[in-house]
């Protein structure tokens, strides 16, 4: 099965045509509706700025259709919260010398749940202060991906425990054991982790802890790009939107 997308490239005119043109107004900030639309297109303001576009009932459905017309390729999903919040996807091209990424891929390193507890402090101290310059940049690990390999509940409940206590990172809870997964959301229960992983195997009762959780999660699907789009329809389907996707890495 191929899946084809068409992609059409949006212009600053199409978003011109929807903005309400007043005149003079400059409530955004510019200097006209056409030039509000070109730095709508660059990602160099938003739409809230256009206060009759927000404020105006009789502009609703213009809202609505710019709404969508300005929605990234690739949804932006967030893992954690507050200060340890971490925002993955949101690309608006595919190919990235047309616009700049504004969240780069988030970078994770696992602790094992068979670890004691000062090992487990150990690694997640190093997680915490790891820093790399790299051309001009400062790179840095942006989440922990507490694994599940003892498969014991209530050892992986300690482990996160411990990690959550230290960390300064949002959290990716990661096996494919459903009750192990229940376990790790029991106690980041308000975390708003990663779940890693949905698969073709335990899907049911994976779909019942995000909805329950109201987490993210990832599917996976071993090589197999039609189980893959079967889950993603699936989970859609009970309105699930926060889906990462991962063709083969488990």
């Amino acid at each position: 099965m191929i899946v084809m997308v068409k992609i059409t490239k949006l212009s600053p005119l199409e978003i011109y045509k929807l903005l309400p043109r007043r005149s003079g107004c400059r409530l955004c900030g510019e200097d006209s509706c056409m030039a509000f639309a070109i730095k709508l297109l660059s990602l160099q303001t938003n739409l809230e700025k256009c206060k009759p576009l927000i404020e105006d009932p009789g502009f609703r459905e213009n809202y609505e259709k710019l709404s969508k017309l300005l929605k990234p390729l690739v949804k932006e999903i967030e893992i954690g919260v507050g200060d340890r919040k971490v925002v993955i996807g949101g690309k608006h091209v595919v190919h990235r010398h047309e616009l700049m990424l504004r969240n780069p891929t988030a970078i994770a390193i696992d602790v094992s749940d068979d670890l004691d507890k000062d090992k487990i402090i150990e690694k997640v101290e190093f997680i915490n202060n790891f820093k790399y310059e790299y051309v001009g940049y400062e790179l840095k690990l942006d989440l922990i991906a507490v694994r599940s390999v003892t498969n014991d509940p209530e050892r992986f409940k300690s482990t996160l425990k411990i990690v959550n206590e230290y960390s300064k990172r949002p959290i990716i809870i990661c096996s494919i054991d459903p009750e192990i997964i229940h376990a790790g959301l029991e106690v980041l229960d308000k975390e708003r982790p990663l779940i890693y992983t949905a698969t073709m195997k335990n899907w049911i009762k994976v779909l019942e802890l995000v909805r329950r959780f109201k987490v993210p999660v990832t599917i996976s699907s071993l090589g197999k790009i039609n189980d893959l789009i079967s889950l993603v329809k699936t989970f859609r389907k009970y309105g699930i939107s926060d889906l990462c996707l991962d063709p083969g890495t488990i």
